[in-house]
Order: C-alpha cells, then sequence, then structure tokens
C-alpha cells in the first residue's frame, strides 16, 4: 500500500490546500491507490493536481498521474506513455509523487 505524508498545509477562506508526498509501492491496485480524507489532514477533497517528485526515479515509463476525489477521499491513478492505465499489481516501487489537494 502506497503511503501518503504531508508536507505542508494552508487554511484560508474556509478551504484547504494541503501538498501530500505519494510513496508508491511494488502492487500498483486497479482503479488507483486509495486514502482517505483523514489521512492527509482534510474532510474533503474537491479537487488535485498529481506530477512524479523531482529527483525521484520515473524509470517505471510513468507518465502522469490524476487525482480522483471520492466521497471518502480520493484516489490516486497512474498512467502510463502508451496511454494506459498502469497494470494491476504492477511496481512503482521506485516512484513519489507530490500532490496538492484543494477541499476543507
Amino acid at each position: 500500500m502506497a503511503t501518503a505524508t504531508v508536507i505542508s498545509q494552508r487554511i484560508g477562506g474556509g478551504s484547504k490546500e494541503t501538498v501530500v508526498d505519494i510513496a508508491m509501492d511494488s502492487s500498483y491496485p486497479t482503479g488507483g491507490e486509495v486514502f482517505t480524507a483523514a489521512q492527509v489532514s482534510m474532510s474533503k477533497i474537491h479537487y488535485g493536481i498529481a506530477s512524479p517528485k523531482a529527483g525521484v526515479d520515473t524509470s517505471a515509463t510513468l507518465a502522469s498521474a490524476s487525482i480522483l476525489p471520492t466521497t471518502a477521499g480520493f484516489n490516486v491513478k497512474t498512467w502510463l506513455a502508451d496511454p494506459a492505465e498502469m497494470t494491476n499489481t504492477g511496481s512503482l516501487a521506485t516512484v513519489t509523487l507530490r500532490c496538492t489537494l484543494y477541499g476543507t
């Protein structure tokens, strides 16, 4: 299971901006890694932006990543260069994503 580490959080005007590093793992699940809003010190995710963190190994042919808000939190979905979702149980163990999440 991937892990999330909160890097920073700003609160203003009733909303939050939270920057999170997601350390991917060696067994990617179909549909993406699942996180609750509470895991990143938020109550609801409205939208987010994800990209590979500078200086990490992206040789896993990772082309992009996306944040998909859910009722309980968010999924981090990764895409290959061909373009297709990363295969079920594919390894992204060397990849860390920097995500900026917006919500409350």
